[in-house]
């Protein structure tokens, strides 16, 4: 299985679904409902193969996909669409940090951490603290990053997936250890 061409046409579709939702006026999605395009799209398209996806639960990342069972991709998820969700650097470390995790664990498998939101979210301003994504996000920059946690370790994270037409963002960084 192509892991990155799967990734790909992954985000493109999630991407599109919910460009048709925000210009039906839908405007309040969730990362629950961010989940649920993606999980529908991969179930589909691993529909007869040896593949599978699934969503964990419990503190665990938001999606995986499983090749001849054994973990392939992880994904964890976060939105940016309702008025009161902002860019923290909390959020963000929590999630790499669990990313960084499952890798640890699944030594051969691709991590990404996909954030998707209304343009609006990812403003200049927005973005401030965040340079290394705003130069994604603004074309200046398409290059590894390394991303210090708050527990004295860092990971790599390289860009990967920019979807930004319409009146949404979707943006996708591969976690390395």
């Amino acid at each position: 299985m192509n892991l990155l061409d799967l990734h790909q046409r992954t985000v493109r579709n999630v991407f599109l679904n919910v460009e048709i939702l925000l210009n039906d006026k839908v405007d309040d999605l969730s990362e629950y409902d961010i989940q649920g395009l993606m999980f529908t799209y991969l179930h589909r398209a691993l529909l007869n193969t040896a593949a599978s996806t699934s969503r964990e639960r419990n503190g665990k990342v938001d999606c995986v996909v499983y090749d001849s069972g054994e973990v392939a991709l992880l994904y964890e998820i976060k939105t940016y669409y309702k008025r009161h969700e902002k860019l923290l650097q909390s959020h963000l470390d929590h999630d790499i940090k669990k990313l960084r995790n499952r890798l640890v664990e699944h030594k051969n498998a691709r991590a990404y951490l996909l954030l998707a939101g209304r343009k609006a979210k990812f403003s200049v301003d927005a973005l401030r603290k965040f340079p290394w994504l705003s130069d994604r996000i603004h074309g200046k920059r398409f290059s590894w990053v390394k991303y210090p946690l708050d527990d004295g370790s860092s990971v790599k994270l390289r860009p990967s997936q920019l979807q930004q037409y319409g009146r949404g963002v979707a943006v996708t960084w591969e976690i390395k250890l």
